[in-house]
């Protein structure tokens, strides 16, 4: 027996993940400027990661709000969000030519790939976490109906 959710509680269910990206987002950054003070360049890298992701985010919650609503300037919108796959090729580009131009030929610092991909990746922490709470919600809410 399939079971069907309404729109508005999908629509509240995405509100509430998009929050909890977000916040966790800004709390993990928090959380490893404290424990890696000592790493300047590291935590620079890392925050230039997470800019990424939270762009990343801000664009898929366009696409996924365009889904749910109706009308030219949605699909506009939406349709706008669709160069989010992009963010990870560009975090690469910079690293690529900043090692390649502004360190070889003017000094600058080195940048690692390795942080900011981290940096990048760090929204899929908060999926998870999302994930596995949605399952055990899911379990415990089947018990009870039994």
């Amino acid at each position: 027996m399939a079971v069907r959710v309404s729109s508005l509680t999908l629509l509240a269910r995405w509100v509430t993940f998009r929050a909890f990206l977000i916040a966790f987002g800004f709390s993990e950054t928090l959380v490893s400027k404290s424990f890696l003070i000592s790493f300047r360049s590291t935590i620079d890298l890392y925050g230039a990661g997470l800019l990424g992701s939270l762009m990343y985010i801000r664009m898929l919650g366009n696409s996924v709000d365009s889904i749910s609503t109706d009308g030219p300037k949605a699909l506009i919108k939406g349709a706008a969000g669709q160069p989010r796959l992009l963010v990870p090729v560009v975090l690469v580009m910079i690293y690529n030519r900043w090692n390649g131009i502004l360190e070889a030929e003017y000094g600058f610092m080195h940048l690692d790939l390795i942080p900011m991909l981290v940096g990048f990746f760090t929204y899929k922490i908060a999926t998870f976490a999302q994930a596995i709470e949605d399952a055990l919600t899911t379990v415990v809410e089947k018990k009870t109906e039994t």
